[in-house]
């Protein structure tokens, strides 16, 4: 997937139940354009079930709908709260990082 071609999503520090309706509605204006999506997820620092659970939803449709995806730099605490509700693998997240 070229960066030229791709669409980054930042998702901020926090993506909590306070930030998820912001959040839906920006992910389905960028998942009309039909370009491979790309979720900066280096900065999240706060995550919960409902934050969790809207990644789950758009990664699933963008993998399903052949536009490609890819996580840039996911944090720390999105990689431990992924892996502690058991979503890591469903969200493409089990692949071992190399960070320094």
């Amino acid at each position: 997937m070229s960066e030229a071609e791709a669409i980054t999503v930042n998702c901020g520090d926090t993506l909590d139940i306070s930030r998820v309706s912001e959040f839906y509605t920006e992910l389905e204006m960028v998942i009309n354009e039909k370009k491979a999506i790309e979720f900066d997820a280096s900065k999240i620092e706060r995550i919960d079930i409902a934050g969790l659970q809207l990644l789950l939803s758009f990664y699933q449709k963008i993998e399903s709908s052949g536009f490609g995806f890819r996580w840039i730099d996911p944090s720390e605490h999105l990689l431990r709260s992924a892996n502690l509700v058991g979503l890591d693998k469903s969200l493409g997240l089990s692949e071992p990082l190399n960070k320094s």
